[in-house]
């Protein structure tokens, strides 16, 4: 598991509640391309604005093992 470094203006509860919120949209953008629950994502990075999270295994041959997403915070 990778070490996340949070912003220091981020409460632990909420940082929590915002990789949270980020897996599970990420998860809901790729789950009807691939039609099965998985959970091989690790956050990698959390910005200011920005998370970036990395596949941990080959879902798809469009989705491989690495595949970087970047979700923005608003």
């Amino acid at each position: 598991m990778a070490k996340i470094t949070l912003p220091l203006h981020l409460d632990n509860n909420i940082a929590l509640t915002l990789v949270f919120s980020a897996k599970e949209s990420l998860f809901k953008a790729i789950y009807p391309r691939v039609n099965f629950y998985f959970d091989v994502v690790e956050m990698i990075s959390i910005c200011t604005e920005t998370f970036r999270l990395r596949l941990k295994v080959k879902l798809t041959d469009e989705l491989e093992e690495g595949s970087l997403f970047l979700e923005f915070i608003l």
